[in-house]
């Protein structure tokens, strides 16, 4: 058990002390409070196992007993569906959980009716399909939500989870790139399963400026032609043409610069040939 803390005298403070037991927890003393003003409490299971939980916790329902004593009340501790339960609460909740920041961290929690049961849950989802199924939120910004218990209602989240294949997921995650191509728009996975080429060759491509179907469907060692790329600009001075790269290798000055100074209105000749530091003379300040 953590260390025993006194209880603060001030009148806004609940001693949970005097709290009737949160499920098969027992509040027996204040254990302190942390960073972020999160308060612990020291408890004491039905069985005798004695924890430290933070008030949250207790008060919200999101633990009510020692995961043996929950997993007892069912016997489906060994079972992939109760390990993705578990892992799930620990993403919500667990603060020391390394994928906190990416769902309680940003918000995500789990509903009432699956947060105060396992067997609810494991209702609502049945048995996963197979082992390259795991829990997946259709709405990756939404929460792990039934949609029909009362705060699901309440604030009209609808079922939110399936059992889903890493495939399937992929084309899921936040930030996946979307790619139009011959009218047709599909995520960068869904385009490499069509046309074999992986989504890391795909995005590579892209990012030096080949044509999006070139992109997806070149083989791959086929080296696509130049000309096929988004063509650089050109810069024509006194009859020379050269690209803007080598018009700032001549003159020894940036590509960069020379951009920006096209972009501020700067004539290219003005933007090639003046040294920097210099202005061209029509240019108002």
């Amino acid at each position: 058990m953590a260390e025993v803390h006194p209880i603060p005298t001030d009148a806004t403070f609940q001693d949970l002390t005097k709290h009737e037991p949160f499920g098969l927890w027992t509040v027996v003393s204040f254990a302190g409070q942390k960073p972020r003003r999160h308060r612990f409490w020291n408890c004491i299971c039905a069985c005798g196992k004695e924890v430290a939980l933070d008030e949250y916790s207790l008060t919200s329902g999101n633990s009510s007993g020692c995961r043996d004593c929950r997993v007892k009340k069912h016997g489906m501790a060994d079972t992939p569906e109760n390990r993705t339960y578990n892992a799930m609460m620990d993403r919500c909740y667990d603060e020391k959980c390394k994928s906190h920041h990416n769902y309680g961290g940003r918000g995500i929690i789990v509903c009432q009716r699956w947060r105060e049961s396992f067997l609810d849950f494991f209702a609502d989802m049945g048995e996963r399909p197979s082992l390259e199924h795991s829990i997946d939120r259709i709405n990756n910004d939404g929460n792990y939500s039934c949609g029909k218990c009362e705060e699901c209602l309440a604030n009209g989240w609808i079922a939110n989870c399936r059992w889903a294949t890493q495939k399937v997921q992929c084309n899921n995650r936040r930030g996946n790139r979307l790619i139009t191509c011959d009218g047709v728009t599909k995520t960068m996975m869904e385009w490499s399963e069509i046309s074999g080429i992986s989504d890391k060759t795909i995005w590579y491509r892209l990012k030096i400026g080949l044509d999006p179907k070139i992109a997806i469907f070149a083989s791959i060692g086929e080296q696509p032609s130049f000309r096929e790329r988004k063509p650089r600009r050109a810069i024509t001075i006194d009859g020379v043409t050269k690209s803007m790269t080598a018009w700032a290798n001549e003159r020894g000055l940036k590509r960069l610069t020379i951009a920006m100074r096209i972009e501020r209105g700067w004539s290219e000749r003005d933007a090639v040939m003046l040294p920097l530091g210099s202005r061209p003379e029509n240019e108002t300040i």
